[in-house]
């Protein structure tokens, strides 16, 4: 019980910080992630993300949790060539993202296949959340992913210079 609700809030807290990165981005706003297309082939190696964010809360069975102990070390990272990836606490994951205005899809989803405690893990809830938002906001450094005007994930934006 208590790992469902620390997966929730940590699934929660990575879509915050994903969406208020990207406020603080020179070119962008606090109502898009990123506003341009890119080809994928403008990704370098090493290049840094364009916003990085930690988990924040994560809902979870209409419930709101906050206090997950691995919430520090679960993130979610946009690239410019329309690239997302990040760590869900237990394993890494990767994919396509399409973004316009305020609506998101996260799609061609990867991860490693380490097995993860908890049923359901908090990874479980966290690319549950990912798969199924289709808006989002930003707001005061949190990004907010949502399924139609319910919030299922919040992330706070994460200091970029650690990339």
């Amino acid at each position: 019980m208590q790992i469902n609700i620390a997966l929730k809030l940590f699934i929660y807290s990575v879509l915050v910080f994903i969406f208020s990165g990207c406020g603080s981005i020179s070119g962008y706003n606090e109502y898009s992630l990123y506003d341009r297309d890119y080809s994928s082939s403008e990704k370098q190696e090493g290049e840094k993300p364009l916003s990085k964010w930690k988990l924040y809360t994560v809902k979870v069975d209409g419930r709101e949790y906050i206090n997950i102990p691995e919430k520090n070390y679960i993130t979610l990272k946009i690239w410019a060539n329309n690239r997302y990836g990040g760590y869900s606490g237990c394993n890494g994951f990767t994919g396509h993202i399409n973004i316009k205005h305020n609506f998101i899809q996260f799609t061609e989803f990867l991860s490693t296949s380490k097995g993860c405690p908890g049923n359901p893990s908090i990874e479980t809830i966290i690319f549950d959340a990912l798969k199924n938002a289709n808006n989002y906001y930003i707001e005061n450094g949190h990004l907010f992913l949502r399924h139609d005007n319910e919030t299922l994930i919040v992330y706070v934006q994460d200091n970029l210079s650690d990339d």
